[in-house]
Formats: C-alpha cells, sequence, structure tokens
C-alpha cells in the first residue's frame, strides 16, 4: 500500500494547534510569575539582643578559714590575704567575656564605669529598681555577683573555693533568672607561703580556679534563655 503525502491543510491545522498551546503556556506563565513574586519573602531572622556584662566583686583579697583542733575546742582563725601586684577582677572580666564569646546567641559587652551600675545593689531583690539601669547601653544585663575567693584549712583537708552568682536582669530591673556558680581546688602550699611577698602558687591556684569558675559559669548561661 502506497502512503499518500500529507495534505497542506491538515499540516496548517497541526501547527495551529501547537502554536495556540504554547501562546496558553506564555500567557500562564505571563499571569503565574507576577503572582510569585508577590508572595512574601521568609521573615528576617530577629536580631541577637546585646548584653551588658557586669562584674562585682565583693572582696579584692583571698580570705583563709584556718581550723585547728584543740582539746576541748576549735580554734578557728580568719586571715585575709591582699593580693599584690594582681588586678583579681581585671583577671576575672577577661575570663568571663572569653567564655561568653562563645554564646552567638546574644552580643556581649563589658559594662563602662561611665554606665555607674552599682552590682551590689542590683543583686539585692529589694534594692533594685528600673532606676539603677536607665544608664545601660543595651537590652539586658547579665551580673556577675563574685563574693570572692576563700580558703579552708580543716586539718589534713586544704581547699580555695570561688562563690558567684549570675542573675539576668532585663531594663526594668525584672530578674529573668538567678544561677549560683561555684569552683574548688586544694589550696597551694601553706598560709604563710601565700602571705609571702611573691605569692606565685597562690596567684596560679587563683587563676585556675577563675577559669574552671568561667568553665561552669559558660554552662549554666547556655542552659537558660536569654
Amino acid at each position: 500500500m502506497v502512503s499518500r503525502p500529507t495534505s497542506l491543510s491538515a499540516r496548517t491545522g497541526r501547527t495551529g494547534k501547537m502554536l495556540r498551546g504554547f501562546s496558553g503556556w506564555l500567557l500562564l506563565a505571563a499571569v503565574s510569575l507576577p503572582v510569585l513574586a508577590q508572595q512574601p519573602s521568609a521573615p528576617a531572622a530577629p536580631a541577637a539582643p546585646q548584653i551588658t556584662v557586669l562584674v562585682n566583686l565583693r572582696s579584692t583579697d583571698v580570705t583563709i578559714t584556718d581550723i585547728k583542733f584543740r582539746a576541748f575546742y576549735n580554734k578557728i582563725e580568719n586571715k585575709v590575704i591582699p593580693l599584690t601586684d594582681y588586678d583579681l577582677k581585671a583577671a576575672i572580666q577577661d575570663e568571663v567575656m572569653l567564655a561568653l564569646a562563645e554564646d552567638k546567641r546574644a552580643q556581649w559587652r563589658l559594662a563602662t564605669d561611665e554606665e555607674k551600675l552599682d552590682g551590689t545593689a542590683l543583686a539585692d531583690d529589694k534594692q533594685r529598681t528600673s532606676a539603677m539601669l536607665a544608664s545601660v547601653k543595651g537590652d539586658r544585663v547579665l551580673l556577675v555577683d563574685v563574693y570572692g575567693v576563700s580558703g579552708f584549712i580543716h586539718s589534713m583537708v586544704k581547699n580555695m573555693v570561688i562563690g558567684i552568682n549570675v542573675l539576668l536582669l532585663d531594663r526594668d530591673g525584672r530578674k529573668l533568672w538567678k544561677k549560683g556558680v561555684s569552683a574548688k581546688m586544694k589550696f597551694p602550699g601553706s598560709i604563710e607561703e601565700s602571705q609571702a611577698d611573691h605569692q606565685k602558687g597562690l596567684k596560679q591556684a587563683v587563676n585556675t580556679l577563675i577559669e574552671k569558675s568561667c568553665e561552669n559559669l559558660k554552662a549554666k548561661v547556655r542552659e537558660q534563655k536569654i
């Protein structure tokens, strides 16, 4: 059987259908694209809050409590050892800011003298007012309230401890949360050596104690909402 060539009218009809289909697709694209373009984009992530860090150091000295047993009583002596040529507050501030820098949920900045923040009053729920935070340059305040470095010598037990309360405050003075942080290590040498002029062993121990406490502080802060 001999096939017949397709007639001109049939070819024209097929071409017309193709053109109409293509025109319909163009029309659909022309209508859909502007609609898609007008759809709202995903909302931008909120900016990280700026938190002012205030380190409040209640004592720049090391307080040693020496408990000695006697036959009918215990003799307790408290000795205050000033740290010579050592800025305890600066050492704590540096380590605190280094630890917080790893937490990218907020922008951390150290409080300045111009803000005139009273850490002891802010740590007291009965004294704290919103007016005390009026000069703060930030969204919140992280108060690192350091009670100081203490040593306890009892028979063969010799320990050094550092006690810290960490509070997150809103600009209106509201306490968002409060956590205790501490660290402990063996007391280096003797009291007599700690009172020597160089105090090398004592200062190295204090540095180690600060590092340990700030590691604990970092973990505590990460567990909380900011």
